[in-house]
């Protein structure tokens, strides 16, 4: 039986954040960057949106110095970044700027360094939620998870979990993602679901998911 001593923190006495989750460092810029999810005793016991609102989930990004643990910049996402979970740089170590994807408000936020030196943050893509009936909501979020992005850095890929999608966009531009890509692969909406979406002009619909089979030979 193995057991892991922790000796001390990274982060320097006094420059923890309330929450933690993921994390991406770029060393060249001598910055590590953290997002919040939220409160154990809160997402432990099932989702609740009252939780939210008692700020028990995270909406802020935390800026460290790098390797030193210096917490030096917060950035407040707002109520367009709440639950802020994966996060990452670009590849190339001389960039800085990167991606976080805020998956109750499905929006993809992107992060960069000012000509000051802080930090900032701008919405790179927002997915709209959909109109849903037999639900537990009228409004059904797309709800981001994970992402990543190619290691040439032309690509990002991310899952819509409730929506069950996975986009692909084109990143050349940061600052103005294109969506290139989008399949359906599971999903709260697919047929034979009894949740279904309403286009505006009121048409029902649900998606086609493909099924996959998986043989192994020996």
């Amino acid at each position: 039986m193995f057991a892991f001593l922790l000796p001390l923190r990274w982060e320097k006495p006094g420059h923890s954040p309330p929450f933690g989750y993921d994390f991406w460092y770029q060393p060249r810029h001598k910055t590590m960057i953290s997002t919040s999810w939220g409160a154990p005793a809160a997402f432990t016991k099932g989702f609740n949106l009252q939780h939210v609102a008692d700020g028990l989930y995270g909406r802020h990004l935390s800026v460290y110095s790098w390797p030193d643990g210096e917490l030096k910049q917060t950035l407040d996402l707002g109520n367009t970044g709440l639950l802020p979970l994966e996060i990452r740089f670009l590849h190339d170590p001389s960039k800085d700027t990167g991606f976080v994807g805020c998956a109750l408000t499905s929006n993809m936020v992107r992060f960069f360094k000012t000509e000051d030196g802080s930090w900032s943050h701008e919405v790179a893509i927002s997915v709209q939620p959909l109109k849903v009936q037999n639900w537990i909501l009228p409004e059904m979020p797309a709800l981001i998870t994970d992402f990543l992005i190619s290691l040439d850095d032309r690509y990002f890929y991310f899952v819509n979990w409730l929506h069950g999608d996975v986009r692909q966009y084109n990143i050349e531009d940061p600052k103005k993602p294109v969506l290139t890509g989008q399949v359906w692969v599971g999903g709260l909406i697919r047929k034979g679901s009894p949740i279904v979406a309403e286009r505006e002009d009121g048409k029902q619909f649900q998606f086609d998911v493909p099924e996959v089979q998986v043989s192994i030979c020996f």
